[in-house]
């Protein structure tokens, strides 16, 4: 397929890192199948091949679960993307995922018990307030209505 590229669709993307393999063979195909002139290709280049996979922070992108779920990273997490990073930086990238989802587990764990003490603290003060209202029914029936003594000197 690279044989039937124009020349300056070549000259476009001889630029991409042989570890970006996988997104050079699409854009390859892209090219060719939707007759990309030579600035669509350039554009469509820009989205799937950042100048440098670690200036576009996927450390970073990893470790912030904000971060992670934004529309503007879903490229460079995408699997044709990860395909073309080196192994050793994948297993670093690998290693701070696993920790920060195991920091999140521990954070639902907490707001789960958390959650169960408010949960008990509401059933007291409904408790608590039920038997208020009982004791002022109680109090104010009938003719009699007790009254608070006010402090006497």
């Amino acid at each position: 397929m690279y044989g039937n590229l124009l020349v300056s669709h070549k000259v476009c993307l001889i630029s991409i890192k042989p570890e970006f393999g996988e997104v050079k063979k699409t854009l390859i195909k892209e090219t060719i199948e939707k007759k990309l002139t030579v600035q669509q290709l350039k554009e469509r280049k820009k989205e799937l091949v950042p100048k440098n996979i670690w200036t576009a922070g996927l450390l970073s992108i990893v470790e912030d679960p904000k971060q992670l779920i934004q529309e503007d990273n879903e490229k460079i997490l995408s699997l044709p993307f990860l395909k073309n990073v080196p192994i050793g930086n994948l297993e670093k990238v690998k290693k701070k995922s696993a920790n920060t989802s195991k920091k999140l587990k521990e954070a639902i764990n907490q707001f789960t018990n958390d959650i169960k003490l408010y949960e008990q603290y509401i059933e007291n003060y409904q408790k608590l307030i039920e038997d208020l209202e009982t004791a002022i029914k109680e109090n104010t029936s009938g003719d009699k209505v007790k009254k608070t003594k006010k402090g006497k000197k």
